[in-house]
């Protein structure tokens, strides 16, 4: 069992909450809600009718956020005002990038 230590400051932090919209190429338009707690941060996409939650991973550069916290599956890359989704299949050692040139509207 994992015992994680309560502080004050975690106790009554409210969490961040911001949605963006991104214009993406083949016009594809991604909702983009962003969960910021102290100790941890979730982005849930809308994309092509499907709703895809993930997790907040390490990256070296932007916000990096994937189904798995090894980063297979669906990733969606931040950084500024721009972003990308990608499928990661790990295992295999390939990326494909779903849609590029996100650019929030």
């Amino acid at each position: 069992m994992l015992i994680l230590p309560l502080t004050a400051a975690s106790l009554f932090a409210a969490p961040s909450i911001q949605t963006v919209q991104y214009q993406c190429d083949r016009g594809a338009v991604v909702s983009a809600t962003y969960l910021n707690a102290a100790d941890q941060s979730f982005a849930v996409i809308f994309v092509e009718g499907q709703q895809l939650g993930l997790a907040h991973v390490i990256s070296a550069s932007g916000a990096k956020y994937a189904q798995t916290p090894d980063g297979a599956g669906y990733v969606w890359w931040t950084k500024g005002d721009e972003a990308f989704l990608a499928w990661d299949d790990v295992p295999n050692g390939s990326e494909e990038t779903l849609l590029s040139q996100c650019h929030a509207m």
